[in-house]
């Protein structure tokens, strides 16, 4: 994992060189220390126009301690007091002679207290069948925790791979919650979220079905070669980043990314402001 007093990381050196050279050429500067300033406020209380996300406030977490580290400002969180709050968001599987629940009660992260689960520090039993966990949620939390170097010893990882496992389709994809919506997003989340537990990689034997994941995978490139959300969707942004790292975390990636090959498909040459001919 990464430590708040590791080594300025690759992209901050960048951001700080960028930053240097505007300065000596006049040009506009990029205004780190504004931007590190504004990630710590939302760490510390979200502005009133971000109220509407709560139920994902662990992802706006992830989004400002990532952005700090890539800022090389990570030195300035409180990493103890932030991986407190991570784990105080642990969805914990029932106290033994408990009732039977359903895999998202039992593992996995909220992405928020908004339901009214008792504050602990280790995290807290369900308090009701829409208080469990969230697969993006639980992928954010890792991440956070990882970044400020926790070493992830409190995850109750049994009941978070369950969780996982539980997740995924007859069609390789994965949910992010029972019933919830389903596309490359969450497959990516499931990747990763084993791969964290598992030293980097997602074993044939670990809690993703992984040929199964991967032809999905395969399924959704589109004409031009890049990755769509799902089968017969067009080519994504996102998905087209994230997927590869997903197949590269697999076993299966050796074989896997060399049926990702760019497309021979040359786009129309047209006109600035007019429309390509499809």
């Amino acid at each position: 994992g990464c430590s708040p007093d590791r080594p300025a990381s690759q992209a901050s050196r960048c951001v700080r060189a960028a930053r240097t050279r505007d300065a000596s050429a006049g040009r506009m500067r990029f205004e780190a220390g504004k931007h590190s300033n504004f990630l710590l406020s939302c760490l510390d209380i979200l502005p009133q126009p971000y109220a509407s996300l709560d139920t994902n406030r662990l992802a706006l977490a992830f989004f400002c301690v990532s952005g700090l580290d890539v800022l090389g400002d990570l030195v300035r969180v409180d990493a103890r007091r932030v991986i407190s709050w991570v784990y105080s968001l642990q969805v914990l599987p029932p106290a033994e002679g408990g009732r039977q629940l359903s895999p998202e009660r039992c593992g996995g992260f909220r992405g928020c207290g908004f339901l009214g689960a008792p504050h602990s520090r280790d995290g807290s039993e369900s308090t009701s069948e829409y208080d469990g966990a969230h697969l993006a949620m639980t992928y954010t939390a890792l991440a956070v925790l990882l970044i400020l170097g926790d070493d992830l010893s409190g995850v109750h990882t049994d009941g978070l791979l369950t969780l996982v496992a539980s997740l995924q389709g007859a069609d390789g994809c994965f949910s992010a919650y029972p019933g919830g919506e389903s596309d490359m997003r969450f497959l990516f989340c499931a990747a990763a979220v084993v791969a964290m537990l598992r030293g980097g990689t997602v074993p044939p034997d670990s809690a993703i079905g992984v040929e199964l994941a991967t032809q999905y995978v395969l399924a959704s490139r589109a004409y031009d070669g890049g990755i769509g959300l799902g089968p017969g969707q067009e080519s994504h942004g996102g998905s087209t980043c994230g997927e590869p790292c997903g197949l590269h975390s697999t076993s299966l990636h050796s074989t896997s990314l060399g049926a990702v090959r760019p497309s021979q498909h040359k786009p129309s040459q047209h006109k600035p402001g007019s429309r390509a001919a499809f």
